[in-house]
């Protein structure tokens, strides 16, 4: 996993963990770099199943506090056991009783984080296009 901007594994809803990752990036160009690497070792050609993750938290703006978001997340977990929730239905249930007392806060983040996401996965295509674009102009001289 490689932190997009961040040298910790962000929570989702919030900006931190408390988890350390081992790499950072801080441009797209970063990204497209890594990618290129990646697949200029032919490791795609012969067919192993390697990736790379870019974890990206969630706007600053938006973002919950870390306290705050795992306080939630306990006292939802102890509305599921007490409505004796399991399995399949635990995440779901998670997911509704944190919104509901957060008062929506976690789905505006949330909404913020898919954005943020959507918009960095267009910036590496840009920037990984255009190091192809220079890669093959270099190539075609």
């Amino acid at each position: 996993m490689v932190g997009y901007g961040t040298n910790e594994f962000p929570a989702f809803y919030s900006r931190d963990s408390g988890l350390p990752l081992q790499h950072r990036v801080d441009s797209p160009d970063d990204v497209a770099r890594m990618i290129r690497i990646q697949w200029d070792l032919g490791c795609f050609e012969r067919g192993c199943s390697a990736g790379i993750v870019i974890v990206n938290p969630p706007p600053a703006e938006s973002a919950l506090a870390r306290a705050e978001i795992e306080s939630l997340v306990v006292n939802a977990l102890g509305a599921a056991e007490l409505a004796a929730i399991r399995s399949k239905n635990v995440t779901p249930f998670l997911l509704e009783e944190v919104g509901r007392m957060s008062r929506g806060k976690t789905l505006k983040t949330n909404i913020a984080l898919l954005t943020a996401n959507a918009r960095l996965a267009a910036r590496i295509a840009v920037a990984y296009s255009a190091q192809n674009r220079r890669s093959q102009s270099v190539a075609n001289r």
